[in-house]
């Protein structure tokens, strides 16, 4: 028996005369430098995480590789993938879209591999499957976290042969198919749990990128408004020759006390709505929903929620600093002592202290740990 090829699972061992070797995986991450530029095909951010999703996405550009986007809701995933097949040699080829969420799972595999005609009830005729038809192209597969069980061995087969065997056939037809994958979910912590194949996890994720949440990377607000304000200018034109080109600091301060659950997509929703309402040529704070807009307080008598401005331990020597540095040091510390106030209001209750600071319980305790704070 000849093997060409062959996947090895964690803590396999092969056999080579007197020599014994062990399949183990490196967990040590590789330092990746942030790129210069602030915007990369239709992305923008000046964030340093960003900046090296930048350079990545520079380096993979003329590959085949197979890529895993992972990311919250919302984050841009479709458009880091379409600007990975824009920036590719597949340019010229189709970009496919499919999301493995929104197809009843009977369905999915006719969906991706095709089917012939009386393969089962309801196929009146042949159908070319989405790989054939990304042939040459790329396919963008969403939400595959979502995938069963039953189908990750089919499509780990396509990935590995490259090949595609319609529903009823007995012919299999090559496909030259770059294959971008994305999920919300913690494909690692999927498969640990069982319910997300090893083998698939390591095919996809030759190239692994995760997309920060947009409150992880509030630096890029300023970045991100302006560029939906010029993609609005672009889609509508308000008021006929009236453009809207800024957004008043206030109003920029609400955006930045937002948490943002929605990620960019409902900062770029909120920009558009606050469009709809704005009668100048800039977005002010009453533009805004309610929701985001009564973070700000305008009324200088208003009792504060977090630590007094006196009891804040602000850092010695700010004015030493460049002015970003200066910004995350003075944040850090207003972090630290806003999550511990609200801890020793709420007698240590983390669940309450969430509550009260309108933000996920995860995330505060991500703070916690962030700067070392413990409950007694």
């Amino acid at each position: 028996v000849r093997i060409r090829e062959a996947y090895l699972s964690i803590g396999s061992k092969v056999k080579m005369g007197e020599v014994e070797m062990a399949f183990e995986p490196i967990d040590e991450k590789i330092r990746v430098e942030p790129a210069e530029t602030t915007k990369y095909g239709s992305i923008v951010g000046q964030n340093v995480r960003m900046r090296q999703i930048f350079h990545i996405l520079d380096r993979i550009a003329t590959s085949s590789a197979t890529v895993i986007i992972e990311g919250e809701t919302g984050t841009g995933k479709e458009v880091v993938a379409r600007t990975i097949h824009n920036k590719s040699n597949r340019s010229k080829g189709p970009f496919i879209v499919f999301d493995c969420s929104a197809v009843p799972e009977n369905l999915i595999e006719s969906e991706l591999f095709g089917h012939e005609k009386g393969a089962f009830t309801g196929a009146a005729r042949t159908r070319k499957g989405l790989f054939e038809m990304a042939h040459r192209g790329t396919l963008f597969l969403d939400e595959m976290g979502e995938l069963s069980l039953e189908l990750q061995p089919k499509l780990l087969r396509v990935l590995e042969s490259r090949e595609v065997r319609p529903v009823g056939s007995n012919k299999s037809t090559p496909v030259d198919v770059r294959v971008v994958a994305a999920t919300n979910r913690d494909l690692a912590d999927e498969v640990k749990r069982g319910r997300f194949r090893e083998d698939l996890f390591y095919r996809l994720s030759v190239v692994r990128l995760n997309l920060p949440p947009l409150r992880e990377r509030k630096d890029d607000l300023g970045l991100l408004v302006d560029h939906l304000l010029t993609r609005e200018q672009g889609n509508r034109t308000f008021d006929g020759h009236r453009r809207i080109t800024n957004i008043a600091a206030p109003a920029l301060r609400a955006l930045e006390a937002y948490d943002w659950p929605g990620n960019v997509r409902e900062l770029a929703n909120v920009i558009e709505r606050a469009c709809s309402f704005c009668q100048g040529s800039t977005i002010e704070i009453e533009d805004l929903p309610e929701h985001i807009a009564g973070r700000v307080s305008t009324n200088v008598e208003e009792e504060p929620t977090g630590p007094h401005p006196s009891t804040l331990h602000v850092p010695s020597k700010l004015n030493e600093l460049g002015f970003k540095d200066a910004k995350e040091t003075w944040l850090s510390a207003f972090e630290k002592d806003y999550i511990e106030s609200l801890l020793e209001k709420n007698e240590y209750n983390i669940s309450s202290a969430a509550r009260e600071a309108d933000i996920d319980r995860k995330y505060f305790r991500k703070l916690m740990k962030k700067y070392g704070i413990e409950t007694p």
